[in-house]
Order: C-alpha cells, then structure tokens, then sequence
C-alpha cells in the first residue's frame, strides 16, 4: 500500500511539473513571437519559397509522364 501510494505521487509530481513546464514554454514561445513578427514572418516566407520553389516545382516532373498508369495528352504535358 505504501509503495502504491508513492507510485501516485511520483505520478501526480510529473504531470504537475508537465503542466508547469508546458505553459512556461508556451509563454516564452508566445513573447518570442509577439517581439519578433517581422524576422518570424520572414523566416516563414523564406521556407514556404525554398519548399515550393525547390521540392514542389522539382518533383512534379513525373506528372509529364504517365502517373498511375494513365495515359495523358503528351503534347499538352510538353507544354506544361
């Protein structure tokens, strides 16, 4: 019964502490964004540019071919 006991408050220990920990760092994370919009905003159009310009515009050149088996109008998917 003792060993339970102290099983439960380990627990209740940790989740607490969890809790606290968690909302510390959602305030820090919430001040860091409110006195640093602009370099934020930046750094967001910066990545969104980098994955659309070179992951997305790279890898759809398997659409020119035949994707899943479909026969597509190749001179339209030259053009393209």
């Amino acid at each position: 019964p003792q060993e339970v006991a102290a099983r439960e408050f380990i627990n209740q220990f940790e989740r607490r502490i969890s809790v606290a920990l968690d909302g510390i760092l959602g305030v820090l994370a919430g001040f860091l964004l409110i006195y640093h919009v602009d370099s934020m905003l930046l750094f967001i159009k910066n990545t969104w540019d980098i994955f659309h310009s070179q992951m997305l515009r790279d890898n759809v050149g398997w659409l020119e071919t035949f994707p899943a088996g479909f026969k597509l109008n190749v001179a339209l998917t030259q053009s393209m």
